[in-house]
């Protein structure tokens, strides 16, 4: 969205704005984030109506309306550290051919946040994709929870990961 100074929005336009904006909360659990989000989120902003400055708008609506949904939703959290709890392996003949780059994985996480399943969303080189695929698969996750009543249950959820690999310097 550009920002542009006298910009009107209203309803709907806000909510799918302000839905965009929190697409990587929808990743986590599409369903209970959408579900939360149209009971919790939508109506209030269908009444909005907003002018100046759209972008800056969206930004502020988009930060209240995290802040709403944690109210009732909470991502998953790594429990264990890369580089500490789980080694990162970078091969010594690799770093001297200059091969260096972030993977990013998708993992999903049972109610006990457990990677189950891990998904390859931006290749590096296939060595490093697998060394950084097995360390994701070691690490150890807090559940996404969601709030029924009173009470947090633990729920399977999506995280996305990245481990990048740098050329030391020196």
């Amino acid at each position: 969205m550009a920002s542009v100074s006298r910009t009107y929005a209203t309803g709907e336009v806000l909510v799918q704005a302000v839905r965009r904006s929190l697409t990587p909360l929808f990743r986590v659990h599409p369903e209970i984030v959408d579900s939360l989000f149209n009971r919790h989120i939508a109506p209030e902003l269908a009444q909005a109506s907003i002018s100046g400055d759209l972008e800056a708008e969206v930004d502020r609506l988009r930060q209240e309306s995290y802040r709403e949904l944690q109210r009732y939703f909470r991502e998953p959290r790594p429990i264990t550290r890369l580089g500490e709890d789980v080694p990162i392996v970078y091969p010594d003949s690799l770093i001297e051919k200059g091969v260096a780059g972030t993977v990013e994985m998708q993992v999903y996480l049972d109610a006990e946040g457990q990677p189950q399943a891990i998904m390859l969303l931006e290749s590096v080189h296939p060595v490093l994709d697998r060394l950084a695929m097995q360390a994701t698969a070691q690490m150890r996750w807090q559940p996404a929870y969601v709030r029924r009543g009173d009470e947090w249950v633990a729920v399977p959820s999506w995280v996305r990961f990245n481990i990048r690999y740098r050329i030391p310097e020196g």
